[in-house]
C-alpha cells in the first residue's frame, strides 16, 4: 500500500509538471509572451534578471514580469523558482464598437475597433483641418500604422512654438490611456475658439498626440477587438526595452530594432520635442528620469524640477480623485530606477539623446481599465494633462540669430554650472526658437554655436509657471572650414560622401582624402571617395573666401577595415569590425571554443576594442556562453575579463607590451543569442622625436649662433605655410619661449621599409618646431622633444627642413628607445640620405647646406637673382640671410651662396 502511494504521488507530480508545461507552451502560441512572479534578495539581482525578461513591477521584493519563449529559456537556467500567473488579457472581453457605431455616439466608454481608431483619427483631420493634421510615422511589424495628430492654430507652418508629444500603450495591454488620447484630441478640437485655456495650448504650442504606439499588441486578438492584447510586439519583443539607452548603449536587450522602434526614433530626430509623456497601466504614480541610473548614481540635473511638475500631476489628480488614487510610493510619484531600473527604455531615450523632457504616467492599477470605468479615470486626470502641456510654455525661451544676417541659427543652450547627462537644449531650425524648462532660480546661460563667438547671459531670474524671453544674436567668428562625412566606417571598396560645414561663406574648397581615390578634390561636396585600402585615414579641408584661408584637420577620420568572425585566427589590423560568428545579423552558434588574437598593424599601436553591442545567453556566473578578453597575444596573458548577458565589455584597449588582445569564446548546447560587435581600432603611442641638427650658416665651430633670436627677429608664427612646403599647420607662440632657439624648421616623418623607398607618398606627418643652438629639434614651449600621434607600419625616416638651407632626409631608420625616437644627422657624415648630403662643418660635425633662398632644393642664379639681389643691405627675418644674423649682405653672398653654388637636395620626391 506505501509503495502505491508512493508511486500515485510520483504520477502526480509528473502530471502537474507536464501540465505546467502545456500551460506555458499554451500561452507561448496565444500570446508569444508569458506573464509569471518571482522572488527577489537584492537590487543586483533585480538588475540580472532585468537583463533577461521585461520586469513589469517590483513590490516588497516580488517582481512581476513578462518573457517570450526564448527569454523564459533564459530565465529557467537561473533555477530560481517562479509563479505562473493568468495573463491580464484574460476574461477581458469589452464592449468594442465600428467607426458606424461610434460616430452617432458621444460616448467615451467604449474601446473602438482597429479600423474604427483610424477611421476616428482620419475624421478629427476631416472635421477640423485648420487647426489638425493627422499623418503615419511609420508601420508596425504586422503592417498597422502608427497614427500621430498634430493640433496647432497654423498646422502646416513651424512657429516660435515649444512642440510636446503625448503617446500611449507601449505595451500593447496597457490602454486607458489609448482612449484617453483620443479623448484629449477631439476635447481639444472641439473646445477651441470657445474654452480660453484650450484655446491659448492650441495657438502657442504644437501639440502631438499618438494614442496607440503599439496597434500589434492591442489588437493581438484580431482589429475586431482588443480582448487578446499582449504587452509586446508583433515579433514578441517589449520595445519599451529596445531603445538605445544612456548606459548600456545600441540595442541594450539584444534585440535589432524594431520597426516601431525605428518609427518612433526617426519621429523624435525629425522634431524637437521641448516636452513629452508616453502612457502606460499596471500602476498609478508618475514615474520621472531617470529609469536606467539608480539615484545613488546620478540624479537628473533637473531632478527637482522633475519633482516639482510631477507633485503638480499628482496633486492635481488628488483634488479630482478617491483618496486611493494614485497615492503610492511617495504619494504618487517615484524616480524611475528607485522603483526598479530598466534599460532601453523611452523614457530615458528621450530624456538623454533627444534633449526632451518626458516621464512615463502609470494610470491606473488595471492594465485593461473596464470600458466602464474609461470615463472615471478620465475624471481624474484631464486637469493634470493640460497642466503638464503647459509646463512646455514655462522657463527660458527666445530664438538666436546671425548677428550679421539675422538668420536663424542652430545653437547649444547651456546653463553654467548646471548642466549634466545631456540635460542642455539646442535651438531648432528653421525658426531658430529654443525652450528651456527649468526650475526657480537664477542662472548663468551660454548661448555657442560652431562658427560663432559664444555669449553669456548672467543672473537670469525664473520663477515656477513663467517665462523669460531672451533673443541671442550670435556674431560669426569669420571664416571656419568644418565638415562631415555620410559615414566614417567601411570596408574596403566601398565610397564616402563629404558635405562641407564651412563658415564665413567660403567660395573655394581644397579637400585631402589620405588613402581615397581621388585624393584631392576642389568641389565643395565631394562624393563617391573611393577607400581600397584597409587603414586610419585622415581628412583636410582648406576653404578660402579669397582674402583669407582657415584649414581643418580630422586625424584618423574615416575607418577602412574588413570584417572579422569569431574563430580560431590571428589577424592584425588596426582597423574594421569584430563580430560574433554570426556576423552583424546572424546569432552564434551552439558548441562553440574559439580563440582569436588581435594584433595592431601600427608598429606603435595598441589594439583597442569598443563593443558597441552585446548579448551572449546569461547566467549568474557566465557558466553557459562566455567572452573571455586577454591583455596579451595569447590566454597565458593576464584576464581583462569575463563576459555574459548584456554586460559588455565596453572599450577595451591592450596594455600589454606586444599590443594584442585575446578573445576565447565558449557556448554550451543550447540557447543562443545575438552576440557582438565591435569597432576595431589602435591607440596610438605618441612618436617622441630626438632630433638633432646644425645649419651651416650659422655654425660656429661648436654649436649655433642665436642673432635672430636675441634681435627680436624669428617668426612667432611657423613660416612654412607658403610655396615649396604648403605646410597646413598653424604652429605660432606669443613669444620665442628660449633664449637658444636658432630659427624656426619644418620636420617630415615617412613610413617606410628603407630609404630608397621613403618617397612623398610614404609621408605620415608634419610639423613645425624650433631649433636649438646645440643643434637640438624642440616643440613649441622651446624646451621639449617633439610628440606625433600618428601610426606608421614600417621604419621611421625623418626629414628637416629649413627655410634657407638644402633640406636633407635620415639615410637610416630613426632607433627607438622607450619609446623615444632618435636621430643625430651631426655626425658621421653619411647620416643623411644621398650622395653629398651635407656640408662639413669641421671637427667631425656635418650640416645642412646654407644658400637655398629661394626652397627650390637647388643652390643656383635663381637664389641671388630672386633673393639676395632683392634683399641685399636689408635687416629682418629674410630668405637671403644665409647665416641668420638678421642682415642680407656680401657675407651670405660670398661666405655661403658661392661655396655651395650646384648643390642639390637629396630628398627624395
Amino acid at each position: 500500500m506505501k509503495q502505491f502511494i508512493i508511486i500515485l504521488t510520483v504520477i502526480c507530480m509528473q502530471f502537474g509538471f507536464i501540465h505546467a508545461q502545456n500551460t506555458i507552451q499554451i500561452e507561448f502560441e496565444k500570446n508569444g509572451e508569458i506573464y509569471f512572479q518571482f522572488n527577489v534578495e537584492s537590487q543586483k539581482e533585480t538588475d540580472w534578471f532585468g537583463k533577461i525578461v521585461s520586469i513589469d513591477n517590483l513590490q516588497n521584493e516580488i517582481v512581476t514580469a513578462y518573457a517570450n519563449e526564448n527569454e523564459f529559456n533564459s530565465f529557467l537556467k537561473s533555477g530560481k523558482d517562479y509563479k505562473l500567473l493568468p495573463h491580464p488579457n484574460e476574461n477581458f472581453n469589452p464592449k468594442m464598437v465600428t467607426y458606424d457605431e461610434l460616430k452617432n455616439t458621444n460616448a467615451w466608454d467604449v474601446y473602438p475597433t482597429y479600423d474604427a481608431y483610424v477611421a476616428m483619427m482620419y475624421q478629427f483631420e476631416t472635421d477640423y483641418p485648420a487647426i489638425c493634421d493627422v499623418f503615419s510615422i511609420g508601420q508596425t511589424v504586422n503592417g498597422r500604422e502608427l497614427l500621430v495628430a498634430k493640433i496647432s492654430d497654423n498646422i502646416n507652418t513651424d512657429e516660435d512654438e515649444p512642440e510636446f508629444l503625448y503617446t500611449s500603450s507601449m505595451h500593447g495591454d496597457e490602454i486607458a490611456g489609448y482612449v484617453f488620447m483620443l479623448r484629449l484630441i477631439d476635447s481639444l478640437l472641439t473646445n477651441y475658439g470657445s474654452v480660453q485655456r484650450i484655446t491659448d495650448l492650441i495657438n502657442n504650442m504644437e501639440i502631438y498626440i499618438n494614442p496607440l504606439a503599439n496597434p500589434d499588441g492591442t489588437y493581438n486578438g484580431g482589429n475586431s477587438t482588443v480582448s487578446g492584447a499582449k504587452r509586446t510586439n508583433g515579433n514578441n519583443v517589449d520595445f519599451n526595452r529596445n531603445f538605445p539607452d544612456p548606459e548600456d548603449g545600441p540595442h541594450p536587450d539584444g534585440n535589432a530594432y524594431q520597426p516601431e522602434t525605428l518609427a518612433f526614433m526617426a519621429f523624435a530626430e525629425s522634431h524637437h520635442f521641448v516636452m513629452s509623456c508616453n502612457m502606460h497601466g499596471g500602476a498609478e504614480v508618475c514615474n520621472y528620469p531617470w529609469d536606467t541610473w539608480y539615484a545613488s548614481q546620478t540624479l537628473a540635473v533637473d531632478n527637482d524640477w522633475w519633482i516639482h511638475v510631477c507633485r503638480e500631476y499628482a496633486d492635481t489628480v488628488h483634488d479630482n480623485a478617491p483618496a486611493s488614487y494614485m497615492d503610492g510610493w511617495d504619494n504618487g510619484i517615484t524616480h524611475g530606477a528607485t522603483w526598479y531600473s530598466i534599460s532601453g527604455g523611452r523614457q530615458d531615450f528621450m530624456n538623454y539623446f533627444q534633449q526632451c523632457r518626458e516621464f512615463t504616467l502609470e494610470l491606473s492599477n488595471t492594465k485593461l481599465l473596464p470600458e466602464y470605468q474609461l470615463n472615471t479615470y478620465w475624471g481624474y486626470n484631464r486637469r493634470s494633462f493640460l497642466n503638464y502641456m503647459e509646463q512646455s510654455l514655462y522657463g527660458f525661451r527666445g530664438i538666436v540669430t546671425d548677428a550679421n544676417t539675422g538668420q536663424p541659427i542652430k545653437a547649444e543652450i547651456y546653463i553654467l554650472n548646471h548642466e549634466l547627462d545631456s540635460s542642455w537644449v539646442y535651438s531648432s531650425l528653421p525658426v531658430g526658437d529654443y525652450h528651456r524648462p527649468v526650475l526657480a532660480g537664477i542662472y548663468d546661460v551660454r548661448y555657442s554655436a560652431p562658427g560663432y563667438i559664444a555669449d553669456t547671459v548672467f543672473n537670469l531670474n525664473i520663477i515656477n509657471e513663467t517665462t523669460v524671453v531672451l533673443d541671442v544674436q550670435l556674431f560669426p567668428v569669420g571664416l571656419m572650414a568644418e565638415f562631415s562625412a555620410n559615414t566614417t566606417s567601411i570596408t574596403p571598396g566601398e565610397t564616402i560622401n563629404f558635405t562641407d560645414l564651412s563658415f564665413g561663406n567660403p567660395t573655394s574648397w581644397q579637400w585631402t582624402f589620405e588613402g581615397g581615390t581621388p585624393s584631392f578634390s576642389s568641389i565643395q561636396n565631394p562624393p563617391g571617395i573611393l577607400y581600397n585600402a584597409p587603414g586610419i585615414y585622415s581628412v583636410t579641408l582648406m576653404v578660402s573666401d579669397g582674402s583669407e584661408n582657415d584649414t581643418l584637420i580630422k586625424t584618423d577620420y574615416i575607418s577602412v577595415g574588413n570584417e572579422y568572425l569569431m574563430g580560431n585566427s590571428t589577424i592584425t589590423t588596426c582597423s574594421g569590425t569584430f563580430f560574433d560568428s554570426g556576423g552583424d545579423s546572424g546569432y552564434y552558434s551552439n558548441n562553440e571554443n574559439y580563440t582569436m588574437t588581435f594584433f595592431p598593424a601600427a608598429q606603435n599601436g595598441k589594439t583597442k576594442m569598443d563593443f558597441t553591442e552585446f548579448d551572449v545567453e546569461y547566467q549568474s556566473n557566465c557558466g553557459y556562453d562566455i567572452l573571455v578578453v586577454y591583455d596579451g597575444p595569447d590566454n597565458t596573458a593576464p584576464v581583462l575579463g569575463f563576459y555574459c548577458g548584456t554586460n559588455s565589455p565596453g572599450m577595451l584597449i591592450s596594455t600589454h607590451v606586444t599590443g594584442a588582445l585575446t578573445f576565447l569564446f565558449f557556448s554550451d548546447g543550447s540557447v543562443t543569442r545575438t552576440g557582438w560587435k565591435a569597432t576595431i581600432s589602435c591607440e596610438l603611442q605618441p612618436i617622441v622625436l630626438d632630433l638633432k641638427v646644425f645649419l651651416e650658416g650659422p655654425f660656429n665651430e661648436t654649436n649655433m649662433g642665436t642673432v635672430l633670436n636675441t634681435g627680436n627677429q624669428i617668426a612667432i608664427s611657423q613660416p612654412y605655410s607658403g610655396s615649396p612646403w604648403n605646410y597646413t599647420g598653424t604652429e605660432n607662440v606669443v613669444s620665442i619661449p628660449n633664449t637658444n632657439i636658432v630659427d624656426w624648421v619644418l620636420v617630415e616623418l615617412r613610413d617606410a621599409t628603407n630609404a630608397v623607398s621613403a618617397t612623398s607618398g610614404t609621408m605620415i606627418a608634419r610639423q613645425a618646431a624650433f631649433l636649438l643652438n646645440d643643434g637640438s629639434v624642440v616643440g613649441l614651449d622651446g624646451f621639449s622633444n617633439l610628440s606625433v600621434n600618428q601610426a606608421f607600419s614600417n621604419s621611421l625616416f625623418a626629414i628637416i627642413y629649413h627655410r634657407n638651407h638644402l633640406g636633407i632626409m635620415s639615410a637610416n631608420p630613426l632607433t627607438e628607445s622607450g619609446g623615444v625616437y632618435a636621430y643625430d644627422f651631426t655626425n658621421p657624415a653619411d647620416q643623411a640620405f644621398g650622395t653629398d648630403a651635407q656640408k662639413n662643418l669641421g671637427s667631425n660635425f656635418y650640416g645642412m647646406f646654407a644658400g637655398d633662398a629661394n626652397a627650390d632644393k637647388t643652390i643656383d642664379d635663381l637664389d641671388k637673382s630672386g633673393s639676395w639681389d632683392f634683399e641685399s643691405g636689408l635687416s629682418g627675418y629674410l630668405s637671403s640671410d644665409l647665416n641668420l644674423d638678421g642682415e642680407s649682405n656680401n657675407l651670405d653672398k660670398n661666405d655661403f651662396w658661392l661655396p655651395n653654388y650646384g648643390e642639390v637636395g637629396n630628398v627624395p620626391d
